[in-house]
């Protein structure tokens, strides 16, 4: 009977250790800040919570999902922060949709959708000035396997609400772009 328990112990010894220096894809992590904003807003509505999030994929309630391909010989992300609860006040997070990575240029379907509560903010992005018609900026480089850069918003617009907008900043700032890393994106 020892013997059964002492093989059975270094089996699962021999499994945990190959487990831990396995050569798996590492998890996608993300470390950010930022806010929504309602600095000139007509509804003068209070700020969204400050955001600060460093966190592993399925950490805390969060799920990142990233993918970079090659569109028209540039890289593209698109990415997804999101903590769900069944609570929808308690939901937030944000999404970035065919961000080209490397270049000043955006293609037009880059977008950023953030999410807070029961409301949903989208706008079109661009890598250079900020306008009416392209009010998001993102912009990405690639340090290996490590995305850096930067997004901000000014007046992303509310669904589903005429003229509701909130602006997209670093925290407790009026136009500091919120910093960005996402770590480990598949397809980099």
């Amino acid at each position: 009977m020892r013997l059964g328990i002492s093989l059975g112990l270094a089996v699962v010894s021999a499994l945990a250790w190959s487990a831990c220096t396995s050569e798996a894809t590492p998890p996608v992590y993300l470390d950010t800040d930022y806010q929504l904003r309602c600095l000139d807003c007509p509804q003068h509505a209070p700020d969204d919570p400050e955001r600060d999030l460093a966190l592993l994929d399925g950490e805390y309630g969060f799920k990142l999902e990233c993918e970079v391909s090659e569109v028209g010989g540039d890289l593209s992300l698109t990415f997804e922060a999101m903590h769900d609860s069944e609570n929808s006040s308690d939901r937030y997070g944000f999404r970035l949709t065919r961000v080209t990575i490397d270049d000043d240029e955006q293609s037009s379907e880059c977008k950023v959708r953030v999410v807070e509560g029961a409301n949903t903010y989208e706008s079109p992005c661009t890598g250079g000035d900020l306008s009416a018609e392209l009010p998001c900026k993102v912009s990405l480089d690639s340090d290996g396997k490590i995305l850096k850069g930067s997004m901000a918003c000014d007046k992303i617009k509310a669904q589903g609400v005429a003229d509701a907008y909130r602006y997209l900043v670093a925290p407790q700032t009026t136009n500091r772009a919120a910093k960005i890393q996402i770590h480990n994106c598949p397809g980099l």
